[in-house]
């Protein structure tokens, strides 16, 4: 008898748009540390999706609205041990945000109904039909009351693609096309006195260390668009985080952001940044709870080769008895070739 052979599924890089959603039944997703929730931004379908683009689009959102089917995900919800399978409308939302470049678009609430998501997708691509991702960067900084959104996007519009990995501002590369590049200079104008509004807007929304983290990411996305602008929001920034360090209510919420402010500072030559740096750091240990540490605090010693001002800070992590980084054995200056902690030596990789 001869063997019948299934014709093996095309690569998802080589299939139609109608094939690739139709194998999203078969997804998995992946989760995350708690293994409760399933997401799909990660799988080679979802990607190819995203991948087409403005293409994409009108298939996705016709599927958002009347798809039916389940993945092969498994969720499992909060407080229970019940499990359901993902439907396939989560692959697609997944596919639609790399699309727009957001995690999710802002507006949506808190129960999520399918009628309500539906509508506010359909709008949101309705209203930037053949935009590029820079374009629909620059609408969605536009929205109002978005604060998170506005930092998503601040940070993206300094990658290379809506495909990359989410950086921090700072971290670009040299000589890397970045999403903003594909804006005109009138649109990039407008990108800048848009980061400035929104920094204002969440300065006006009081001194909480959740606000003060998005506008230092707001400050240094602005500085990195023009570098000759002053650091009057970088200063305000870091000014900002010394207030909710005192001791009757310390919070350390948002202190890699506030350090990635300082490492900015020092980067242009402010002189009085490495001193209050300092302070902020010391202040910040202190005031940690047990396990709360965070490599991100020590963004600015990243420089420590270019800067032998900050051997001292650095001195004090890893050598000072009152430094948490010291008790709770961390080694996050040295290359990780053996070497004794006591070493100031290059910085591998502090993030």
């Amino acid at each position: 008898m001869k063997a019948i052979h299934r014709k093996a599924d095309p690569a998802p890089t080589q299939a139609s748009i109608p094939t690739l959603i139709y194998r999203l039944e078969d997804a998995k997703g992946s989760t995350g540390l708690t293994g409760r929730r399933v997401t799909f931004r990660n799988h080679p379908i979802v990607i190819a999706l995203a991948a087409q683009g403005n293409e994409a689009v009108p298939a996705l959102l016709d599927a958002l609205e009347n798809d039916e089917r389940l993945t092969r995900g498994v969720t499992i919800e909060d407080y229970s041990d019940s499990r359901a399978l993902v439907p396939v409308t989560q692959p697609v939302l997944d596919a639609l945000n790399l699309i727009a470049n957001v995690r999710e678009l802002p507006g949506l609430p808190d129960q999520k109904d399918r009628k309500s998501v539906v509508a506010i997708y359909r709008k949101f691509f309705e209203t930037t039909k053949g935009q590029n991702s820079a374009q629909r960067a620059l609408a969605l900084l536009r929205e109002q009351d978005a604060p998170w959104t506005w930092v998503e996007v601040a940070k993206n519009l300094m990658t290379s693609s809506p495909l990359s990995a989410l950086k921090t501002p700072d971290d670009e590369r040299a000589g890397t096309p970045r999403l903003l590049d594909a804006l005109t200079p009138f649109e990039r104008t407008e990108v800048v006195a848009l980061l400035e509004r929104r920094f204002g807007e969440l300065d006006e929304k009081g001194n909480d260390p959740v606000y003060t983290g998005a506008m230092a990411d707001l400050a240094i996305t602005r500085i990195l668009i023009h570098s000759k602008d002053p650091d009057d929001l970088l200063k305000r920034t870091t000014d900002r985080s010394f207030s909710y360090l005192a001791p009757q209510d310390a919070r350390t919420d948002s202190g890699g952001a506030v350090a990635r402010a300082f490492r900015m500072r020092i980067r242009r030559g402010d002189t009085m940044a490495i001193t209050e740096y300092e302070n902020w750091l010391k202040r910040i240990c202190e005031r940690a709870k047990p396990g709360w540490l965070d490599l991100q605090w020590l963004a600015p010693l990243r420089d420590l080769d270019e800067n032998e001002a900050l051997v001292p800070i650095a001195t004090w992590v890893l050598n000072a008895t009152e430094s948490p980084f010291r008790r709770e054995h961390y080694s996050p200056l040295v290359d990780w070739d053996g070497r004794s902690s006591s070493s100031i030596g290059p910085i591998p990789r502090l993030v």
